[in-house]
C-alpha cells in the first residue's frame, strides 16, 4: 500500500511539475506516449515532447521544447515504467520487454 501510495505522489508530482514548466493544457499532456518523447539528447540536441496536431489547441502540432532537469526526470519515469513491465512479465513467464510498448500513456494520473 505505501508503495502505490508513493507511486501515485510521484507520479502527482511529475505531472503537475510538467503542466507548470511546458504549458500544456492538461488534454494535451494526457495524450503524450512513450514514443511522442525525445529525451536522449546529444551534445547540440534539445528533448522534447511532439504533440500530434489532433492533440493540440490550434490543431497543427507542436514540438515542446523540455528543460533538461524534466527531461531527466521523465527519463528515470519512463525506465520505471518499464522496470514495472518487465517485474509483470517475468512473474507471468512471458517474454521480457527490452522498451516500452510506443503507446504507452506517459501519465494514468490526470489532475482534476
Amino acid at each position: 500500500m505505501i508503495a502505490r501510495l508513493e507511486h501515485t505522489g510521484r507520479e502527482r508530482a511529475l505531472v503537475y511539475k510538467t503542466l507548470l514548466l511546458t504549458s500544456l493544457r492538461k488534454g494535451e499532456l494526457a495524450s503524450l506516449t512513450a514514443a511522442q518523447l525525445q529525451l536522449e539528447t546529444g551534445t547540440s540536441l534539445v528533448a522534447y515532447a511532439k504533440l500530434k496536431a489532433a492533440d493540440e489547441k490550434a490543431g497543427r502540432g507542436a514540438d515542446v521544447p523540455l528543460r533538461a532537469d524534466l527531461a531527466e526526470d521523465l527519463r528515470l519515469w519512463l525506465a520505471d515504467k518499464l522496470d514495472a513491465l518487465q517485474r509483470e512479465a517475468s512473474a507471468s513467464g512471458g517474454p521480457l520487454p527490452a522498451r516500452l510498448p510506443p503507446h504507452t500513456p506517459l501519465f494514468t494520473y490526470r489532475p482534476g
